[in-house]
């Protein structure tokens, strides 16, 4: 039997299905065009608009679970609850991010965090301008103290760590 043959044949047998593209459904929190600028407005609202990763994923976290928001701003307060939700690390942030930078909207610097680029200012001025866009993760960062530092991420990280 050729090659060709067995493809045939291999055909045939496969009678009676049928295989078809269909669009699969992907949650806003995962398609980069909803990640990417939403991080820049993150990154935007860190002080000196410098973050790191930690910063950015303890944000991120706040964004996407109710319950971790209210464990953010509890522990930026000082009154974390013994059952509050954890604060997540999640791989497909770190593949934004990763895309931010790649996409030139981020760069990153000497002491290894992430700052804005006059790109990344841009794309960020432009979602600002829009006052429809992210309205309640804006309300969130805007509800942040003002200039997030990374010594205040790591205290309310501490406080939760040891809740």
């Amino acid at each position: 039997m050729t090659g060709d043959e067995a493809t045939d044949r291999g055909a045939s047998e496969g009678a009676g299905f049928t295989f078809r593209r269909r669009p699969t459904s992907v949650p806003p929190d995962i398609r980069p065009e909803w990640r990417i600028p939403l991080l820049l407005l993150m990154v935007r609202r860190c002080r000196g608009q410098v973050a790191t990763r930690e910063q950015l994923h303890v944000l991120n976290s706040a964004v996407l679970s109710a319950g971790s928001r209210r464990a953010l701003l509890a522990a930026l307060d000082g009154r974390l609850a013994p059952r509050s939700p954890a604060l997540q690390f999640e791989p497909a942030f770190d593949r934004a991010i990763d895309r931010g930078v790649g996409f030139g909207l981020l760069a990153t610097n000497p002491r290894g965090r992430l700052e804005l680029t006059d790109l990344g200012r841009s794309v960020a001025d432009t979602v600002d301008a829009d006052e429809g866009l992210f309205t309640s993760e804006r309300a969130l960062l805007e509800s942040l103290p003002r200039s997030l530092s990374q010594s205040t991420v790591r205290k309310a990280l501490a406080e939760r760590r040891m809740s």
